[in-house]
């Protein structure tokens, strides 16, 4: 069975239209640019160029700040409903650029709520000092509710495409503990527009590079396949091709 999660589609329709008018803004800029450039000289462009990227990360910034607060919303109710759910089998999540953020937020809501079980289950005693909570990062589980399933027994494979978040490796480790499939991060090095809302923010996000020392998550580069972020949309049957999704 194949479901898909709607959240939040008028606010990502909206970022959608700003990122276009962005996109429309860099490449007049970008002319502005090379006209100076045959004119004036180099140093008129070395100016206008980080002048054209400051213009369009102000145009995305309000509104991609939204964005990034309901993804984790998104992501920790997601994971209460998988928790409350009464299907029995394990799930395979895969989501591209927001999506993806509120799936790597579900899953830390999920490594968070493995920890509860396990301490209620396996209080911490000279016997069970094996059983301590590996689940890492400053926030622990946002809520408490009640449900009959073991967390890790619930997610099968998660595919990343896009994913724009700066990977902590301490809380990837604990995604990847309660995946009991494969954990596969699926990046292109020309997204322009996610090096673009992230150059003024610290790290680098895993939709634009590899991420390593993870033991058990997967890199696969699928710029063959993407010739921006906005067009990631339409590559999704090519791409889960490619990593051989639900294969054997």
């Amino acid at each position: 069975d194949i479901h898909t999660v709607t959240w939040e589609s008028k606010m990502l329709s909206s970022l959608c239209h700003i990122v276009e008018n962005m996109a429309i803004e860099v490449s007049t800029q970008a002319t502005k640019v090379a006209l100076q450039y045959s004119v004036i000289g180099a140093i008129v462009s070395a100016v206008a160029i980080p002048s054209a990227l400051l213009t369009a990360t102000k145009l995305i910034d309000d509104p991609y700040q939204i964005v990034i607060l309901r993804a984790d919303e998104a992501g920790r109710e997601l994971a209460k409903c998988l928790l409350q759910s009464d299907e029995r089998r394990p799930v395979s999540l895969i989501g591209f650029s927001f999506g993806a953020r509120v799936i790597y937020s579900c899953l830390r809501e999920l490594a968070a709520q493995q920890d509860i079980w396990e301490e209620t289950r396996f209080p911490a005693d000279n016997n069970n000092e094996g059983r301590k909570s590996k689940t890492f990062g400053k926030k622990k589980a946002s809520i408490r509710f009640e449900y009959d399933r073991e967390p890790a027994s619930l997610i099968a494979d998660v595919i990343f495409i896009g994913l724009p978040r700066v990977i902590e490796k301490k809380v990837l480790t604990s995604c990847r503990r309660v995946t009991g499939g494969r954990l596969v991060n699926c990046y292109t090095k020309n997204d322009w527009l996610l090096s673009l809302m992230f150059m003024a923010r610290a790290g680098i996000p895993a939709g634009i590079r590899e991420v390593r020392g993870v033991p058990g998550v997967e890199n696969v580069d699928v710029t063959q396949f993407v010739e921006s972020h906005t067009k990631y949309a339409d590559a999704i049957p090519s791409i889960l091709q490619h990593v051989r999704f639900s294969e054997p």
